[in-house]
């Protein structure tokens, strides 16, 4: 039995290390996907500010 319990508790914490780095891995694609969107916002504001059509 208290092989049973120590063997859920490696696969346990397995699974929360998984979790962590996934979320870790999605948070680095936002991170470095927002930096892009931003630029393109600035380049349609300055442009639509240089035209006059604000």
């Amino acid at each position: 039995m208290r092989q049973l319990n120590v063997r859920m508790l490696f696969v346990c914490f397995a699974a929360l290390l998984f979790v962590v780095a996934c979320a870790d891995t999605e948070k680095k694609e936002a991170e470095e996907a927002a930096p892009a969107q931003t630029a393109e916002t600035t380049v349609e504001e300055v442009t639509l500010a240089v035209t006059g059509m604000t």
